[in-house]
């Protein structure tokens, strides 16, 4: 009953049903159980046969339902998104292929974001699982052997999961700790005694209550808070069992039908959700509807059946070992020999002109350093890296910093110039861009000239510091304009205006507007460069705007990818302002 309670939550959670607001938690309550039942039923793994017999079970339990979700969502997705969201299905169809789910969400962004179109994102948790499920023998091992290493790993998955909770949300290593609990019921001998019933019935109903009566736990402190809580709290139904719980009558036989049914529909439901409520350029943006909400349900509860009956429990009974490893090895290989194939055909059925709207979403650079040189250095190389280059550049600034950088790297290379950008995303003064540490950096690599780009402006004694000290040490400052920004997204602007009007509209805000909403900043800068002798300011907008500012090409590829960071594309216009930094720092 407890799983048909966990998937109702998570169920609810992801339909926007008011009050379930907190239902993303079900997944943890899925965790401890997961545990509980792990250490329940496989009590001896001291054998390669009970190893092998193990993962055999849990191979047969999950993969073939989990593969064919994966390939018929893929499939979907071909005929129903435009071209950018298509990739982002088969990158995330990949990453789970290699069973790796949860790795790929984490190195994009939080679980929480709408910032990406992710119909598999549920699968992140089934990545957490079957992780779990390939350490689990060594647990096993580790419980009897090592006991003192299992509880450090266990304490060291907690304090991971407290500390970087935002960071870890999808990694295995802070989730341990969920198992653990869960494996520690089954094997010990705590008891509740003759209160065991009611006290399990009590933490089910607090759990019930907790998760739904509270305020959005989702973010921060709260959602490691209500983690812990639900963990605990599950333990305690785990623990004191359900015997009067199966007294609800009618409630009690739904849940436990959901429970029977409950891995079929986690795997269905969320890509059922965001097709049926798909929009484009939408994400995972829908409002509440009444009609796609009972749509949706209906749907997931068709298709969960069928996957149950059809696929998840037939193959469990007749995949051999041998058949599971090669179909877990295949998979992914017949992956990326199709992606050329799956990528090709989005082209052929999709509009020439939506097809160049829909490229420019890719049209961008990877965001920052790559993640190996963060673990020694607070900055990486962008481009060629000379060993005797005539003026060695500091690229400072927040996400807009990135979409230029490719650009100007290239034209500073072009002059034997080299530039590296310095890895905390963020303006002077702001986060951990103090001026001191940007000065810090800039000695350490002997940088001649540092280049300041953002979206957001920079603190002013900040920036006022920074300018003192880079006098000091003779080096260069070279502010560069923020690039105009828009209220929406300005590939979807392009999209609903071409379907409306069946022309592309190729400008956006006036250059009035521009220097209006940018005039303090441009007057401190212009101020502080007649302090300062080695700041010098340099305009973008002629680069973007005459009378109003352009948004595209004549052809409909967009300058932005979204609402104001710019393409690689956009980024090219700005090659003349480029070329003028190199010309200043001759």
């Amino acid at each position: 009953m407890l799983r048909g309670i966990s998937i109702l939550l998570v169920l609810l959670f992801h339909l926007k049903i008011p009050g379930f607001q907190n239902g993303f938690l079900g997944v943890d309550i899925f965790f401890v159980l997961s545990g509980f039942l792990m250490g329940k039923i496989y009590t001896d793994l001291s054998s390669c046969s009970t190893i092998v017999n193990f993962y055999h079970r849990r191979m047969a339990r999950i993969l073939p339902a989990y593969y064919v979700v994966i390939a018929v969502t893929l499939l979907i997705c071909i005929f129903l998104t435009l071209n950018h969201e298509l990739k982002m299905v088969y990158d995330h169809s990949l990453w789970a292929a290699f069973l790796a789910s949860n790795y790929g969400y984490w190195l994009e962004s939080s679980y929480f974001s709408h910032l990406f179109f992710r119909p598999i994102l549920n699968l992140w948790s089934l990545g957490v699982e079957i992780q779990f499920y390939i350490l689990f023998p060594l647990i096993v091992w580790l419980s009897r052997s090592s006991p003192g290493v299992l509880i450090f790993a266990v304490l060291s998955s907690l304090l991971t999961f407290v500390i970087l909770d935002r960071s870890t949300f999808f990694l295995t290593i802070s989730r341990l700790w969920e198992f653990m609990i869960g494996i520690y019921l089954a094997q010990s001998a705590l008891s509740f005694g003759k209160y065991a019933k009611y006290i399990g019935l009590f933490s089910l109903i607090v759990l019930c209550l907790f998760l739904i009566v509270s305020p959005s736990l989702a973010v921060g402190k709260p959602r490691v808070f209500g983690t812990i809580l639900t963990g605990v709290l599950t333990a305690a139904v785990i623990n004191g069992g359900f015997s009067m719980c199966h007294h609800l009558g009618w409630l009690s036989k739904l849940l436990m039908k959901l429970g029977k049914y409950s891995y079929s529909i986690y795997l269905v439901h969320f890509p059922v959700i965001i097709l049926i409520n798909y929009q484009p350029f939408e994400n995972a943006h829908f409002a509440l509807n009444i009609k796609n909400t009972g749509l949706a349900i209906l749907v997931t509860l068709g298709f969960a059946w069928l996957l149950h009956n059809y696929v998840e429990n037939p193959l469990r009974k007749s995949l051999t070992f041998k058949q599971l490893l090669i179909v877990t090895f295949l998979f992914p290989v017949f992956l990326i020999c199709l992606q050329k194939p799956i990528m090709h055909t989005s082209v052929l059925v999709q509009d020439p002109t939506v097809l160049r709207i829909s490229y420019g979403v890719n049209d961008r650079d990877k965001q920052r350093c790559p993640f190996y040189t963060r673990l020694h250095s607070h900055s990486c190389v962008i481009g060629k890296e000379f060993s005797e280059a005539s003026v060695k550049h500091l690229l400072v600034g927040d996400s807009h910093a990135d979409g230029i950088k490719s650009a100007l790297a290239k034209v500073l290379n072009e002059n034997q110039h080299s530039l590296r950008l310095l890895e905390p995303t963020a303006a002077v003064g702001r986060d951990l861009n103090s001026a001191e540490f940007i000065i810090n950096a800039a000695t350490k690599h002997d940088i001649d000239n540092i280049i300041l780009h953002s979206s957001a402006p920079p603190m002013t004694e900040s920036l006022k510091r920074l300018l003192h000290l880079a006098k000091e040490k003779s080096i260069r400052v070279s502010f560069v304009d923020p690039v105009p920004i828009y209220d929406e997204s300005v590939p979807k602007y392009l999209y609903t205006s071409y379907k409306n009007s069946g022309t592309i509209k190729e400008v956006g805000t006036s250059l009035a507007q521009y220097e209006e909403y940018h005039k303090h900043l441009f007057s401190l800068v212009n101020s502080l460069s007649e302090q300062y002798s080695n700041l010098r300011r340099f305009p973008v907008a002629q680069q973007f705007c005459d009378q109003f500012c352009l948004i595209s090409d004549e052809q409909g590829s967009p300058y932005y990818f979204d609402d104001n960071h710019i393409t690689l594309t956009g980024s090219e216009r700005l090659a003349p302002v480029f070329l003028s930094i190199v010309e200043s720092v001759r």
